[in-house]
């Protein structure tokens, strides 16, 4: 995942790759996001289908190297996209059965850090051998690994999780709406996310064309980046299991906003540092703040499907929003800077949606017991 959102998108503007193509590029996860829909019938329901996946994931890392044209290439990351969307949604069953909930935010936060701890190295490997032997050599390599690696994931003793009824979109729905908060929640996070996702195809324009950076210190960004998430996540679990998930959010969507606010200012490659750190910080509290939300507000039966749901409805967004900026540069509407100044506004109304979605009742019975009782005819 690291070679993938850190090393391609270079490779490709290298290659001659204009704004409108990186941001089919950007599309990918989100694309897969809205795919997860399917999951429920489609998707992983067993350690080997996970493993199976997984190297399907690592397959479509290999087949950039012969297969680099721009077409191919974008079909391939929506493909290793689609793989991991199709895990998600079992992974957060998995992981109910597994940790007990007072606990669950620090589960995973160990989890996340093992994770972050090697897409920072996959960063700095990465970026280094990219200057040597070539960036798409370098993903393809990544991929024999992946596909070595997750082939064993057919050999995990997990225990046997509720499927219930294979869900679809409107189970999805009927269990993402099931709490007005975390509707309140997705809401603040579709404004946050859309934010980054529509800066997200200008960053190669900063690096490559204002900084004229090196592929290692590209490489050295994600580090950062994955490296901040790295440290965040034990904290951020920490605090999701004792404040909730929404606290986790409404801090961690203040340093996201700020990131963006430093990447449209972008005077020196410090400075992108500094934002690769704040990314970080962000990065770290999406994904605690998820599971904590979903594992709070939605029954416990039905979690796997408000995560398809929640999926879906932040993958829309994610289809959407690169084109945004990307074609406001590409009519000579805004600049680089204006383009991700335009993510950095929105990211912070999602912040400042963030600041008041605790107004909203938990549940939708608080609401049925604070509504007032009709009046009587005739009294």
């Amino acid at each position: 995942m690291a070679l993938v959102g850190v090393l391609v998108p270079v490779v490709a503007r290298r290659g001659g790759l204009d704004a409108l193509g990186l941001a089919v590029l950007a599309t990918g996860p989100f694309v897969a996001n809205v795919l997860a829909l399917f999951a429920g019938r489609l998707g992983v329901r067993s350690p080997r289908s996970l493993a199976a996946v997984r190297v399907l994931s690592g397959l479509a890392l290999v087949l950039m190297l012969p297969l680099a044209g721009p077409v191919a290439l974008a079909g391939l990351v929506l493909l290793f996209w689609i793989t991991v969307a199709l895990a998600a949604p079992y992974q957060m069953r998995l992981w109910g059965v597994i940790y007990p909930t007072s606990t669950r935010g620090r589960f995973i936060g160990v989890v996340g850090t093992g994770r972050s701890a090697a897409a920072a190295a996959g960063s700095l490997v990465g970026g280094v051998l990219a200057d040597r032997i070539g960036g798409l050599e370098v993903v393809a390599l990544g991929g024999v690994v992946g596909m070595i690696l997750g082939s064993l994931a057919s050999g995990y003793l997990a225990p046997r999780t509720d499927e219930g009824p294979a869900y679809d979109l409107r189970r999805s729905w009927r269990a993402l709406t099931t709490s007005p908060r975390m509707v309140r929640i997705t809401i603040a996070q579709m404004f946050l996310g859309a934010g980054f996702i529509g800066a997200a195809p200008l960053y190669a324009f900063v690096q490559v064309d204002k900084l004229h950076l090196s592929l290692s210190e590209v490489g050295f960004l994600g580090i950062l980046t994955a490296g901040a998430t790295m440290f965040a996540y034990l904290p951020w679990g920490g605090l999701a299991d004792r404040r909730g998930g929404l606290r986790v959010f409404q801090m961690g969507s203040v340093a996201g906003a700020a990131a963006l606010f430093l990447y449209a200012w972008s005077p020196s490659y410090a400075v992108l540092g500094l934002a690769a750190v704040l990314t970080g910080f962000n990065n770290g509290a999406v994904e605690i703040g998820t599971q904590a939300v979903i594992g709070q507000y939605a029954p416990s039966d039905e979690r796997a499907a408000a995560f398809a749901g929640w999926s879906a409805a932040n993958g829309v967004r994610g289809i959407i929003a690169p084109f945004v900026a990307t074609g406001l540069l590409a009519a000579g509407v805004v600049d680089v800077s204006g383009g991700i100044l335009l993510g950095a506004l929105t990211s912070a109304t999602g912040a400042l949606l963030y600041a008041f979605a605790g107004r909203a009742p938990a549940s939708r019975v608080a609401v049925a017991a604070r509504a007032p009782e009709p009046p009587i005819l005739g009294t």
